[in-house]
């Protein structure tokens, strides 16, 4: 083989060696691709309850949302644990809402872990508020007709009306006071009623409405001093709104007459129109009595707005469309929070109280099972309790109470 031919044949030689190496992808000085293993399950899935709160024995629904369109249900199943005790309580099941009720009050975390047909598996968590329910007044005797009103001076009294004979006004100290009469109508046949009291800022008056046929159709607003029990008329009113509310200042009420917002001052007897020509649903002083959350009816069930007193103008609104307006409106006394009242369904005739956090704008709703005919809530003095009247099973309305969870925003 001459020169020539022997460099020809090592080229050749040099040229299938660097293919061969080109095509071997894992060479022998090369690491192995690793092997992906099962896909992974979505970390954008949540799980979510409703109601947001509720007493023991009554049922949530849990969700899970947050799942990806490219990923199918039918690929994934899910257990869940209802106090994250690390004992599952139950089997592997379809992606789908469940309900579950709670015994006991308390705050649970509940674990619910997704697994894929690989076998990759996420757990998520969610924390659950089951609120104790509190009895205020037993056995009273006489069917509560109007507003349940907690007082702002610490003595943990409250104070509603209620009908016998006719409507009167009771005071009952929280816990295990019994209730007492404190206003005394004419003769039943004027059918007179005593309603919607309201404290004074420092506890020692009350204000309240008088209607009856003796006084056609007036409403008065009466005071009265739980001192010396004498009872004077501050104003009348044709068309009144539910409350007649008292300034943190004690200088002033609001109410509302003819659908209208107005602010009556004690110092000249003065009316202040705060709205015209809008129809007023439900109102309430802040604690500080420097604004009024207010709802229209054309909006009660979308829209719940904020006053400022001084200026008489609108500074806030807030979305509540699926919460809604119900008959009364409270604002907590260390400010975090507005009452949006009990809504009743319409066909199911369920309760659902709605309250909103006024920094965050967070609304939240709450069940009671063991309760109907919920209405008129108001707050403790110290923001830790809701009041409200309602009834159990065949009973007579009572007032009850729900503890208020402190950790939520």
């Amino acid at each position: 083989m001459n020169a020539f031919t022997r460099a020809v044949s090592c080229a050749v030689f040099l040229g299938l060696l660097c293919c061969c190496d080109k095509g071997n992808v894992n060479g022998p000085d090369d690491d192995p691709l690793p092997n992906p293993g099962p896909d992974p399950v979505p970390a954008t899935i949540t799980i979510s309850h409703f109601p947001d709160i509720v007493s023991p024995e009554t049922e949530m629904t849990f969700s899970i949302s947050g799942l990806p369109d490219s990923v199918s249900l039918d690929s994934l199943s899910v257990r869940w644990d209802w106090s994250s005790d690390g004992a599952w309580d139950t089997d592997s099941l379809v992606l789908d809402d469940i309900d579950h009720a709670y015994p006991d009050h308390g705050t649970y975390i509940v674990s619910a872990s997704i697994r894929n047909t690989q076998g990759s598996e996420l757990t998520v968590l969610d924390t659950v508020h089951v609120v104790e329910l509190l009895t205020i007044t037993q056995n009273s005797g006489g069917f509560l007709w109007g507003n349940v009103d907690w007082a702002p001076d610490g003595t943990n009294r409250i104070a509603f009306d209620m009908s016998g004979q006719n409507i009167n006004i009771f005071i009952a100290g929280y816990p295990g006071g019994t209730p007492e009469q404190v206003t005394f109508n004419p003769a039943p046949d004027t059918l007179e009623g005593h309603q919607f009291a309201q404290w004074s800022p420092d506890g020692k008056k009350l204000l309240f409405q008088a209607s009856g046929t003796h006084l056609g159709y007036i409403t008065q607003v009466r005071q009265l001093d739980l001192e010396t029990r004498t009872v004077t008329t501050i104003f009348e009113m044709q068309s009144p709104g539910i409350n007649t509310l008292w300034s943190q200042d004690g200088q002033s009420i609001l109410y509302a007459e003819n659908k209208s917002l107005k602010l009556f001052s004690f110092a000249d007897s003065s009316v202040t129109d705060l709205t015209s020509g809008v129809t007023v649903w439900g109102y309430c002083f802040s604690p500080a009595s420097d604004r009024i959350a207010y709802f229209l009816m054309n909006e009660k069930n979308t829209t719940l707005r904020i006053m400022d007193v001084q200026t008489q103008t609108d500074i806030k609104t807030f979305d509540i469309t699926g919460a809604g307006a119900g008959s009364k409106l409270d604002w907590s006394p260390d400010g975090n929070w507005i009452c949006l009242g009990f809504v009743c369904d319409e066909v199911t005739d369920e309760r659902t109280l709605h309250v909103l956090n006024y920094h965050s704008g967070n609304i939240y709703s709450i069940r009671l099972c063991q309760l109907s005919e919920c209405w008129y809530p108001t707050w403790s003095s110290d923001s830790s309790i809701l009041a409200f009247e309602a009834k159990e099973g065949d009973n007579p309305l009572e007032i009850w109470g729900i503890t208020f969870p402190q950790d939520i925003e």
